[in-house]
C-alpha cells in the first residue's frame, strides 16, 4: 500500500486535521491483527483487506479528533482509564489485567503512553460518533418507504443474446488486409504482451514459528501458574499437559510471529533485500522469472498479495506480507519487463480471430438494438422468438438480489426503475458475454418480506443513522483536504 521506507512519513495529510504517520499506521495495524482471534473467519482477509479497514478507521479518528478540537473537547485521564480497562482485550474473568495488558504492549512494541494517546484519540471519535448517530432522527415514514422498496417484486419477461454465438451470423466476409490492419491499429492492447516480472521472495510459514518454539516442563510449568484460569482442571498441572502445551505453543508462535514483523518491517527499512534477509533468517530464497500478474494470481502462495507485489518498483522490497494466518512473505522486485505491443505481422492469425469475434459481437448487438426498438408489450415474446433471441418469460426480480436468475446488479438496478409494460434499454453485459432486454409485466409487494422488515424497523434505523455517520466522515475529509500519498 505504501512504498516509502521512512516511518516517519506521513500516509495520509490534511490541511487542518493532524497527518497520519506510517509508524502510527503501523502500531494500528499490529493492534488490529492481535485483537483477530485465531478461530475467526476474520483470518482469511487478505492484507490489503486488513489495511484498508485500519487505515479507514484512521481517517475516520483523526478528522472526527480535528472537529473535537474545533469545539473544544477533551477527556478525563480517568475517563480514558476506564476505556482501557473495560477492553475485552486486557479481560482475565471479566476483570483487567494489568499483566495481560503490559505483556500485550510488549509483545506489539508499543509503549504505554503511545496506547493511552490512541486510546484518548478512539474513544473520544467513539463518542462522538455516539452522540452523532443518536441524535439523527429518521422519520418512521423513511423507514416504511425503504421496507416498501425492499419488498417490491416485478415479473420480467427476459430476452437475451449471446454476443458470441456465431450461428445468428452465419455469413461473414473475409476482411481484407486493410480492415485487419486498421482492426489492429485501433485495438492494440489486445495484442499487448503483458508486464512480466523476476521476483526473489521468502516464506515463513506456521511450520516455521512452531519450530522455533522450544519446549520444556519448566517453561510448561511457568506458563500453567501464570494462567491456570484457562485450564478445564484447576490446581492440575499434570491432568492439563496437553492442553498446556498447546496453548503454550500457540502463544509461543503468536509473540515469535508479531516479533519477526516488526524485525523484518526494521530490516526493510533498513535496506535489506529478500535475500539478504534469507541469509539472516537461514530460510529458503525462492525465485520466479517471467511471471506475470495472471500467472501470480493464479499462485497457490501469492494469488493474495498479487496487486501488492505488481505495486513495487524495480529493486524494492515489500513490507512483510501476511496473506494467511502466520505466514509472512517478504519479496523482492529483481527485474521489471514493461509491456509492449506485439508487431502486427507476428500476430496476424490472432488479429484475424479478434476481428471474427468482434465483428459477431457488433452485429448480434445490433440485432438486439433492432428488436429492442421495434418491439412493444403486446408482442414482446413473438418478436424474440422471430429474431431467434432467448427468451424466459417468467423471471422475477427483487432489490434483494434474491432473483430467479442471475442478472448483472446494474441490468437490475434498471429493471427496478422501470414502470409496468416498459422495455428496457440493451444492456451489454462485460462479464459473461450476454445481452439483455425485458419487459417488466407486474409489479407486486412481497407480503411477507413486509412483514419481515417491519420486525426489523430498529435496524433499518441503525443501519440509515450509520449511512449518515459515513457520510459526516467524507464530509470532514473532503472538507480538511485529505490525500492518501
Amino acid at each position: 500500500m505504501f512504498h516509502s521506507n521512512d516511518n516517519s512519513s506521513d500516509i495520509v495529510t490534511f490541511t487542518k486535521a493532524k497527518n497520519i504517520t506510517k509508524s502510527e499506521f503501523m502500531q494500528a495495524l499490529k493492534l488490529a491483527m492481535h485483537q483477530i482471534p485465531q478461530n475467526s473467519d476474520q483470518n482469511i482477509l487478505t492484507q490489503n483487506n486488513i489495511r484498508e479497514l485500519v487505515l479507514s478507521n484512521l481517517i475516520s479518528t483523526h478528522v472526527l479528533e480535528q472537529l473535537a478540537h474545533e469545539y473544544n473537547l477533551t477527556l478525563s485521564t480517568a475517563a480514558v482509564f476506564k476505556f482501557i480497562q473495560n477492553s475485552k482485550a486486557f479481560n482475565n474473568n471479566q476483570n483487567f489485567d494489568i499483566n495481560i495488558f503490559r505483556n500485550i504492549l510488549k509483545n506489539l512494541h508499543i509503549s504505554e503512553p503511545q496506547y493511552f494517546d490512541q486510546a484518548t484519540k478512539q474513544q473520544l471519535s467513539e463518542i462522538l460518533l455516539h452522540q452523532f448517530i443518536n441524535n439523527n432522527y429518521v422519520p418512521s415514514i423513511l423507514t416504511k418507504n425503504i421496507i416498501n422498496l425492499s419488498a417490491e417484486t416485478r415479473n420480467i419477461q427476459l430476452v437475451s443474446i449471446d454476443l458470441q454465438n456465431e450461428q445468428l451470423q452465419s455469413t461473414l466476409d473475409s476482411p481484407s488486409s486493410e480492415q485487419l490492419q486498421e482492426f489492429y491499429n485501433n485495438n492494440q492492447s489486445k495484442f499487448e504482451k503483458p508486464e512480466q516480472r523476476h521476483i526473489s521472495y521468502i516464506v515463513l510459514d506456521n511450520n516455521y514459528f512452531k519450530n522455533k518454539v522450544i519446549v520444556d516442563n519448566k517453561s510448561l510449568e511457568e506458563f500453567y501458574r501464570t494462567h491456570s484460569d484457562q485450564f478445564s482442571e484447576k490446581n492440575s498441572f499434570t491432568k492439563n499437559i496437553a492442553e498446556v502445551r498447546e496453548k503454550y505453543v500457540n502463544h509461543q508462535v503468536d509473540k515469535l510471529f508479531n516479533d519477526t514483523i516488526t524485525l523484518l518491517e526494521d530490516e526493510v527499512a533498513s535496506g535489506s533485500n529478500s535475500s539478504e534477509i534469507a541469509k539472516m533468517l537461514n530460510v529458503k530464497l525462492l525465485t520466479l522469472n517471467n511471471v506475470t500478474k495472471q500467472k501470480l494470481a493464479n499462485n497457490k502462495i501469492l494469488s493474495n498479495v498479487t496487486d501488492a507485489i505488481f505495486a513495487l518498483e524495480e529493486h524494492e522490497t515489500s513490507y512483510p506480507l501476511d496473506v494467511s494466518s502466520k505466514m509472512l512473505i517478504i519479496v523482492s522486485i529483481q527485474k521489471i519487463i514493461p509491456s509492449a505491443v506485439e508487431k502486427f505481422d507476428n500476430v496476424l492469425n490472432q488479429v484475424q480471430e479478434e476481428w471474427k469475434k468482434n465483428t459477431i459481437r457488433e452485429r448480434n448487438i445490433e440485432l438486439l438494438n433492432k428488436f429492442q426498438q421495434t418491439t412493444n408489450a403486446d408482442n414482446f415474446i413473438a418478436d424474440a422468438k422471430k429474431y431467434k433471441l432467448t427468451v424466459k418469460p417468467n423471471v422475477i426480480v427483487t432489490r434483494l438480489n434474491n432473483n430467479t436468475i442471475e442478472l448483472p446488479k446494474e441490468f437490475v438496478e434498471q429493471l427496478l426503475t422501470l414502470k409496468k409494460r416498459q422495455v428496457s434499454n440493451v444492456y451489454i453485459s462485460t462479464s459473461n458475454q450476454h445481452a439483455y432486454v425485458a419487459l417488466i409485466s407486474a409489479i407486486t409487494t412481497d407480503r411477507d418480506l413486509t412483514t419481515k422488515f417491519l420486525s426489523l424497523t430498529e435496524d433499518i434505523k441503525g443501519s440509515f443513522k450509520n449511512l449518515i455517520y459515513h457520510e459526516l466522515v467524507t464530509y470532514l475529509y473532503n472538507l480538511y483536504k485529505g490525500e492518501v500519498k
